[in-house]
């Protein structure tokens, strides 16, 4: 039997279990059997340390819609379970959640998770198991509240740690840094900024508010755009050129140390400890002295005041990028189409970047220990929703090597409220194919052994 299937039968109806990369931890998650896994004591957890963490509920939620919609079975049971759990963990602290996964202090709130949360409850209020939408706007209206004025715009923060008023210090070692106006505790960290701005979209999409509701966020929205504006900016000048060369050069050999036939060799190991020890400190003052999060070979970078080397946020980077412009189109709420362009360009450059240079190796290796390259493959399916072009052969060759690897996500299952359709996907296709209903009309049907991509119109 394929490893990605099995048979099982349930309360509600008899249906296919599936192995699932919930997005999040990353874990292979057999949908819907392992869902008591994500609990404790009735909260959606962190399996990996047993901390409140809602981003796996989110995505749990939206493979049990997937699987839904290609087995014609009902989960409404296992999906209120969700549901129900990420509103006693908000009744548990007040009205909002809180986390503690860094430091244990309850003052610790994350705010990915939130906003996973939240589009949770969107999610719950469209299935009919929650009545009152207020519980959501109340919620973002909160979530909003971690936020930061820069020099032009309002900057969305990534934890509750970076915020004035929360004296808990931060676990990362961090550089000093003012860019953009920002405070010395502000990490800008962009995916999250992204995250954020996507939240506030798909809420306002999807939740009948009232005008004043509507004003709010509106208002919020556009300064945070103003704020992602400016910050994507190009960084020029002589200085920032010299820099970015020698960086690109200097990942290019990091990268090359994670290539698999020689991983575990000496000189590969003592590549990545010199680079990572004694260049990433150095590499992390002078991108606060110059901050830029893009390169010109295509790579990003997550942040400004940590280490940078989290590498594998270059492709979260592009994710949450790509979904951004999506929301954005779908929603009509920012009418800079020049920005939304220009975000478009940014991730078709950093998908080649992934899939043409050494960062492949990088990607490669992490196959081994976490599920995280699944996120490329989420990426080219949203980019290619909003483009009506056929995917470049590097792209279908990696997006192909990743899947015979690592179980799908809820999008490529078929079900994802702002990258993909929501129309049925057919059941009847074998589990070494993706079939997934683009945004823009078309079917995407991916033939994993034979790495091909055929487009059809519907």
């Amino acid at each position: 039997m394929n490893r990605y299937y099995s048979q099982t039968s349930g309360p509600e109806v008899a249906l296919q279990s599936r192995h699932v990369t919930v997005i999040g931890t990353a874990f292979d998650t057999v949908l819907p059997d392992d869902i008591e896994q994500c609990l404790k004591d009735g909260i959606c957890i962190d399996r990996r340390n047993n901390t409140p963490m809602e981003m796996d509920a989110y995505s749990i939620y939206l493979a049990l819609k997937a699987i839904e919609l290609s087995t014609g079975s009902c989960l409404q049971a296992r999906k209120k379970l969700l549901a129900d759990a990420v509103i006693k963990r908000m009744n548990q602290c007040g009205g909002f959640w809180r986390h503690g996964a860094w430091t244990g202090s309850e003052l610790e709130v994350h705010m990915r998770f939130t906003a996973a949360a939240i589009r949770l409850l969107v999610e719950a209020i469209q299935d009919n198991l929650i009545a009152e939408p207020s519980i959501v706007v109340d919620a973002l209206k909160r979530h909003l509240s971690f936020a930061e004025k820069l020099e032009k715009g309002l900057w969305f923060l990534h934890d509750s740690l970076e915020s004035k008023d929360v004296n808990v210090s931060h676990p990362g070692r961090l550089t000093h840094n003012y860019a953009f106006g920002s405070s010395d505790r502000n990490c800008l960290v962009l995916n999250t900024h992204l995250d954020t701005l996507l939240t506030m979209m798909h809420v306002m999409r999807r939740i009948d508010l009232t005008a004043g509701d509507q004003d709010y966020f509106r208002s919020a929205l556009s300064a945070g755009v103003d704020a992602l504006r400016t910050v994507l900016r190009p960084n020029t000048g002589s200085a920032w050129s010299t820099f970015e060369k020698l960086d690109s050069l200097v990942r290019s050999v990091l990268f090359r140390s994670f290539e698999i036939r020689n991983f575990r060799s000496f000189r590969s190991k003592a590549t990545r400890y010199a680079i990572t020890k004694f260049y990433f400190p150095v590499r992390q003052r002078v991108r606060s002295w110059m901050p830029g999060f893009l390169f010109t070979d295509g790579y990003t970078e997550r942040d400004i005041r940590l280490d940078g080397i989290s590498f594998e946020y270059h492709v979260a980077n592009l994710y949450d990028l790509t979904r951004f412009a999506l929301e954005a189109r779908a929603s009509r709420l920012v009418a800079d189409e020049e920005l939304l362009n220009y975000c478009d360009e940014i991730v078709y450059a950093g998908i080649n970047y992934v899939v043409l240079t050494n960062y492949w190796h990088c990607l490669v290796a992490g196959f081994a220990w976490n599920g995280k390259a699944i996120i490329l493959c989420e990426t080219m399916v949203a980019w290619l929703s909003s483009h009506n072009r056929s995917a470049p052969a590097e792209w279908v060759k990696a997006y192909c090597a990743v899947r015979r690897v690592i179980p799908p996500t809820p999008a490529l299952l078929g079900y994802d409220p702002i990258s993909v359709s929501e129309k049925p996907v057919h059941a009847a296709y074998s589990s070494a194919i993706d079939v997934v209903e683009l945004r823009d009309g078309r079917q995407l049907v991916v033939d994993i052994a034979n790495e091909t991509f055929t487009f059809n119109a519907v």
